[in-house]
């Protein structure tokens, strides 16, 4: 059976720098193989062993390894997808587009606001002589305009309620 000289499981694991359960498990792994009973041909199990870590090592996994990785895996991105749907539910997550075109109308609203100013407060200002006063009208106008521009409704952003895409 055996080509060269027999080792016992204790001297592999010294070599390998491992447990003799270690040595064990990979026998009954069938990543290595006995020559006899406790047994070890040296050139083929050291062989073996460096092939199976650099299957490890290079992503190659072994049988059992790609099931359980490819598992991992999946179940990461399950975990990350849930956590994605739970902070969207709470609403610590926004959908881009929506707050894209909720802010757009916003920034439309806001630009006829301010362009309406001159037309509204031209008739008013006609008859006022006092620069106070003009102060007067304009802040308060303008104030308004903020008050009404502060008033937005955040629920506008969740799935975009209130909104309605292609306007």
């Amino acid at each position: 059976m055996a080509n060269g000289a027999l080792y016992s499981t204790s001297v592999i694991a010294k070599l390998f720098n491992v447990t003799e359960r270690t040595i064990n498990n990979l026998t009954k792994d069938g990543i290595i193989t006995r020559a006899e009973r406790g047994k070890y041909d040296l050139v083929p199990t050291v062989q073996a062993y460096v092939k199976y870590l650099q299957e490890k090592a290079f992503g190659k996994n072994v049988a059992s390894g790609d099931y359980h990785s490819e598992k991992t895996a999946h179940e990461r991105i399950k975990r990350q997808m849930a956590e994605l749907t739970l902070a969207k539910m709470k609403a610590e997550l926004l959908d881009a587009y929506i707050v894209e075109r909720v802010m757009s109308e916003m920034n439309v609203g806001i630009r006829n606001k301010i362009l309406s100013i001159p037309q509204k407060l031209a008739p008013k200002l006609t008859n006022i002589g006092e620069s106070s006063e003009i102060y007067d009208v304009l802040n308060n106008e303008l104030r308004e305009v903020l008050t009404e521009l502060s008033e937005y409704d955040p629920a506008q952003f969740i799935e975009g309620e209130g909104f309605e895409v292609g306007n």
